[in-house]
């Protein structure tokens, strides 16, 4: 950072060449995914969609939204976004989407995979997926990140 100019006001007093790096202390840091990511996807629509919920904005739209939340298809890679004021709303944007997906596939949701994020926890969210048969899938926070 000192010889390319990215930082002022820092004085090295030191020739010396830094540590070397130790393989077993990376080794020791470093971290597996607890489970293998799947190459097999499903064929049918609507089989598992994939959920995660984005914000909070730095700055609000015109309209006072500051969060989004995403419902991907796993078979047709087909997105759709809400946008959402405040993460409670959540829970209405999934009943939306359902009805929506839903009627235009001529299917029904079978799993929803998400973060377990508390927006997703709620009694009603948990309630409504019980009562519809959606099965519940949760990402490790490995997963999510290499998701993204």
């Amino acid at each position: 950072m000192v010889e390319h100019k990215l930082v002022t006001g820092l004085v090295l007093d030191s020739n010396n060449k830094p540590d070397p790096i130790c393989k077993p202390c990376i080794a020791g840091k470093m971290s597996a995914n607890p489970f293998p990511f799947s190459t097999n996807h499903n064929c049918s629509p609507l089989a598992l969609v994939h959920s995660d919920l984005h914000g909070p904005l730095p700055v609000a739209t015109h309209q006072g939204y500051k969060y989004w939340i995403t419902f991907i298809d796993d078979s047709t890679h087909f997105r759709s976004i809400y946008l959402l004021k405040s993460k409670s709303q959540a829970f209405e944007a999934l009943k939306d989407y359902k009805a929506w997906a839903e009627n235009q596939l001529s299917a029904k949701i079978l799993e929803l995979q998400n973060n377990k994020g508390g927006e997703y926890m709620s009694k009603e969210f948990l309630q409504f997926t019980t009562q519809h048969g959606i099965q519940r899938h949760y990402l490790t926070q490995n997963q999510h990140d290499l998701a993204e």
